[in-house]
């Protein structure tokens, strides 16, 4: 049986998954990340995250969780070394290109048109189409461009990925005018919790938002500083709670 080319964009959970999945039955697959290491979110995140549900029901169920783990709840810490087990465990990372970004995406092969009129996965309900159309995936890595040809692609980038969502003000009364600095919540768990404990300390700090990473991000900034306020904004509506930032006052 011929091997086709499949591709995988992004080393998170569904990614890891995909992958091995795709070894199993015979594959080599290719994934593409533009980190520097797996786990998407996980990788990324508040020095005091942990699991919010139980890690009976946060698990591979191919691989279990350690013995040493026995946290209900594990620190991120724990979840991410969880995750690198699982790969190493099934060879997973000699599948994985770092640090490779992919800006494009095309289909040769077929007229757009018909492509929109398909009632089935790939115009006949099969993953790998008919076998004339191919997909282009142009790749971003260290300054330079690849294009890899695949026959098929997963995309794994998950919900919150990308550029965070910020919201548009009104002209002068926008970040621009503020005196303290503004951050948004996915760059404030970017930096790390040393980089950003150095950045509240001593602040006076309002977190805009009230669902999970507002209040996580409102208590660890209270447990840092405790000699100024920590504020929490919010309202009732949707809009609202789509956006977290996080306002510190010189």
């Amino acid at each position: 049986m011929e091997k086709k080319r499949v591709a995988i964009i992004g080393a998170g959970v569904c990614g890891l998954i995909a992958c091995k999945h795709f070894l199993d039955h015979g594959f080599n697959p290719i994934v593409f990340e533009s980190d520097s290491d797996i786990g998407g979110v996980w990788s990324h995140t508040l020095g005091s995250t942990r699991l919010q549900t139980q890690a009976a029901l946060y698990r591979f169920s191919d691989f279990p969780w350690p013995d040493n783990v026995t946290d209900k709840r594990p620190h991120n810490t724990q979840v991410m070394e969880y995750f690198r087990s699982y790969a190493n465990h099934f060879g997973l990372f000699r599948c994985i290109k770092f640090k490779h970004r992919v800006v494009s995406i095309e289909y040769i092969g077929k007229d757009g048109e018909k492509m929109v009129a398909w009632e089935l996965w790939a115009g006949n309900g099969e993953a790998f189409g008919d076998g004339r159309g191919v997909w282009l995936i142009t790749v971003e890595h260290e300054g330079s461009i690849e294009t890899y040809e695949m026959d098929f692609i997963i995309l794994c980038i998950g919900l919150h990925s990308g550029l965070p969502n910020i919201p548009k003000f009104p002209e002068g009364k926008g970040p621009e005018v503020f005196q303290g600095q503004v951050l948004h919540s996915v760059d404030y768990s970017n930096m790390g919790p040393k980089k950003a404990a150095e950045l509240v300390k001593n602040k006076l700090v309002s977190v805009v938002g009230f669902h999970k990473s507002a209040v996580d991000i409102a208590a660890e900034c209270a447990n840092v500083n405790g000699k100024e306020p920590t504020y929490t904004v919010m309202k009732t509506s949707k809009q609202c709670f789509e956006t977290i930032v996080v306002t510190l006052y010189h």
